[in-house]
């Protein structure tokens, strides 16, 4: 990462690129992974601030619990998956699921805490190819 390095924007820009320029996205991908992944063990996520700073809470990305980023975090679910890490993916996508609180029916699965915008990027990073 260069400069002031940030989660949401990263996991975003990683993602998105991924379809024009797959050796930048993937050199995005493995700094963001190496400096801002944090699996803690029944949760993980992106923290959207790199370890020797703080925040809890930041005007353009939302919420930051426990050093992660909320958006950050959405955000790398479309990266990992773009970028085939199975593992990573996984395990950001059990803690979606555990604070989205999850409903599952028989005919639906949906997230009913992360208001439009949250299920919004949920839904673009879950469905990302």
């Amino acid at each position: 990462m260069l400069g002031d390095e940030r989660g949401a924007s990263t996991a975003l820009c990683s993602y998105m690129i991924s379809f024009v320029d797959k050796e930048l996205s993937a050199r995005l991908f493995k700094n963001m992974k190496t400096a801002l992944y944090e699996n803690k063990g029944l949760y993980a996520g992106i923290r959207e601030y790199p370890r020797e700073l703080e925040s809890f809470m930041d005007g353009n990305s939302g919420p930051i619990v426990d050093d992660l980023g909320v958006t950050a975090s959405g955000f790398a679910l479309g990266a990992a998956k773009r970028h085939n890490e199975k593992e990573m993916f996984t395990n950001l996508y059990k803690t979606a699921a555990m604070v989205g609180c999850s409903d599952v029916s028989d005919h639906s699965f949906e997230f009913n805490r992360g208001a439009i915008i949250g299920n919004v990027i949920l839904f673009a990073m879950l469905t990302a190819n």
